[in-house]
């Protein structure tokens, strides 16, 4: 093969990997419909209702509202349109998997919280 049919494949590869690959890398979600805040009715034990309102309280606000997701243990930015009221509180979560999994056990989520 000649020197510069070479070059020539390397910057073929070199491009592919570049740009060829970009398709692989993870897509951000859709954000759903504006008003989807998801109403939760399960019972809560008075603990966990605590938990509730220091996990309120975690951004420095105690207004009713848990800005940071609770799914993901209050490490990341919650967003409005991912919210889920309950007990007189809106959680703002980061994604709708964030949001389903608190819909499916409120209680085990809360629970995990380290609000310590």
């Amino acid at each position: 093969m000649k020197p510069n049919s070479q070059v020539g494949l390397r910057i073929f590869f070199a491009f592919t990997l570049t740009f060829g690959l970009s398709s692989c890398s993870r897509k951000s979600e859709p954000a759903p419909p504006p008003a989807a805040v998801v109403p939760l009715s399960q019972e809560l034990t008075e603990p966990v209702l605590e938990i509730l309102a220091k996990a309120d309280a975690h951004d420095g606000t105690v207004d009713h509202v848990v800005e940071d997701c609770a799914s993901c243990k209050l490490h990341m930015k919650g967003r409005a349109e991912y919210s889920a009221t309950l007990r007189g509180y809106t959680l703002h979560l980061c994604t709708d998997r964030c949001r389903q999994t608190l819909a499916n056990d409120p209680e085990k989520v809360l629970t995990s919280l380290d609000l310590e």
